[in-house]
């Protein structure tokens, strides 16, 4: 493998007269140091030294001393002014992890009191708490812890099964994601239908106001306002001919001036020429 973000050889390992490695000249970009798991971060950078071709302790212990922050330095201290003779990598691996890496008794307190499947898929969750048990549980035990973390339906159904932590892991993850998919589509379907009743009330109203606009606007047209002006006309004269004929008598009525009797109260009056 060839990074030269990571790795840029300038003088490979070499011999002195006497047969004495000397230290390697390589510039290596190591990522910065992890607080959290000191431990994984070595086997992170071991494994660039063994990219490139680094073995000299030496190497391994200037390299690392070079990367490590300020803020991380004075917890090995003396080791970078009075290094060792022997094992100088080694020795600055151990402080590091015994100052940073958690205790195996917080590892079991956060195993069996914090540890909770939040966002992660089960899967995941199980490999960290494989991490923080650190052999000291059974699988059994840690099976147990496991699925108590775990939703209900999925509880019920990897409970009675015989299978080990790594295949129950995987039908963990499916049974999260179906349940998953089975809750989006519950919550997404009464919405579904409330709109569908919203569309057909809109639908509804607008022929409404389709309706009304029309007749407005036959209001507004001339013969449109002239049918009805005739037809408001036409009521008023059958009104006022209705009020006038209850002035008149029955017989005036009729018989209009050839009436020979009269009724009071009477309003009829003779036309003369």
């Amino acid at each position: 493998m060839n990074d030269s973000s990571l790795v840029t050889p300038t003088v490979n390992e070499t011999v002195d007269n006497e047969g004495k490695k000397e230290i390697s000249r390589l510039a290596i970009k190591l990522p910065p140091f992890w607080k959290p798991n000191p431990s994984l971060w070595f086997s992170q950078i071991e494994s660039q030294f063994t990219i490139s071709g680094i073995t000299q302790d030496a190497t391994k212990f200037h390299t690392v001393v070079a990367a490590i922050e300020s803020d991380v330095l004075h917890y090995i201290s003396d080791i970078i002014l009075n290094p060792p003779a022997f094992n100088m990598y080694l020795t600055l691996k151990t402080r590091l992890e015994e100052q940073f890496m958690e205790s195996e008794e917080t590892k079991l307190k956060k195993l069996l009191n914090e540890m909770q499947l939040g966002d992660r898929k089960p899967s995941q969750l199980l490999r960290e708490m494989k991490t923080l048990a650190t052999n000291r549980v059974t699988d059994d035990f840690l099976k147990t812890l496991w699925l108590q973390r775990l939703p209900q339906q999925a509880q019920m159904i990897l409970s009675a099964s015989a299978d080990d932590l790594s295949r129950l892991s995987v039908m963990a993850d499916r049974i999260c994601e179906v349940a998953s998919s089975a809750s989006i589509i519950n919550s997404i379907s009464p919405e579904v239908k409330d709109f569908s009743d919203d569309k057909n009330q809109l639908i509804e109203l607008k022929s409404q106001i389709t309706e009304l606009t029309i007749a407005v606007e036959e209001l507004r047209h001339p013969r449109g306002r002239t049918q009805f002006q005739k037809f408001i006309k036409g009521r008023n004269f059958a009104r006022s001919k209705s009020r006038d004929n209850k002035r008149i008598c029955w017989y005036h009525t009729n018989f209009g001036a050839a009436a020979h009797r009269c009724q009071q109260p009477c309003s009829y009056k003779s036309q003369e020429n």
